[in-house]
This record gives structure tokens, C-alpha cells and sequence, in this order.
């Protein structure tokens, strides 16, 4: 199914989602919904290219797999993204505790992508 985003319909219903996901994920007034295209390799690129103001903007990483690996190494294109955390010694089986990651304070952002639920 395909909708026109110049129409009516598409503007209320888009409005509606943002709504409940500031209610239903708690997001502060402070802070926007972000509705982007693309699949996940090309949020590794719109994330950092969006968010970051020069490619010396820090972003910090919780390397916890494949794909978060994919999105560090692309994310070093825009940025001066770093690991915060890497779950590699462990062979990518857990997330750290919070308290774990080493954070940069003037960190842009902090990707934590969670594939240990998906493993085959």
C-alpha cells in the first residue's frame, strides 16, 4: 500500500505517530520523532549526517554485533564516532550494564543496538 506524503490522510496520520510515540516511549517535548526512510545500513549514515554538526562531533557506540560494527564503520565517515562499550572478548552474547559503557559526555548520540535476542 502506498500513500501520497502531500496528502491530508498521510499529514494526520503521521502526527497521530508522533504523538503516541512521545507517550508511549516517554520522549521528552524536548526532543523530536525522528521518521526516516531507508533500511537499517542507510540510518548508519542519515544518523551521524543528521545529528552531527562537523565530522569532529563525537558519537559513542556499543559494539554488540554485526550490524552495530556496521553502523560504528560508517558512522567514522561523518564523525569522530568511538567505542563506548564492545561486546567482542564475549563473542557479542550480552549488553553491558549502563553504568559500563564509557560515555562521552559531549557525545552527540549513543547507539545501542540490541541483537542478542535475535540470534539463530
Amino acid at each position: 500500500m502506498e500513500m501520497s506524503h502531500h496528502r491530508k490522510e498521510f499529514n494526520a496520520a503521521i502526527k497521530k505517530a508522533e504523538a503516541d510515540l512521545h507517550v508511549l516511549l516517554a520522549v521528552l517535548d524536548t526532543h523530536e520523532v525522528l521518521f526516516l526512510q531507508g533500511g537499517a545500513t542507510t540510518h548508519f549514515a542519515a544518523m551521524p549526517l543528521n545529528l552531527c554538526a562537523s565530522l569532529s562531533d563525537p558519537i559513542d557506540f556499543v559494539v554488540s554485533g554485526t550490524w552495530s560494527f556496521k553502523a560504528f564503520k560508517e558512522a567514522k565517515k561523518f564523525s569522530a564516532a568511538s567505542v563506548a562499550w564492545s561486546g567482542k572478548d564475549g563473542k557479542y552474547t550480552s549488553l553491558p550494564p549502563f553504568d559500563a559503557i564509557k560515555q562521552n559526555p559531549e557525545a552527540r548520540f549513543l547507539h545501542i543496538f540490541d541483537a542478542t535476542e535475535n540470534t539463530n
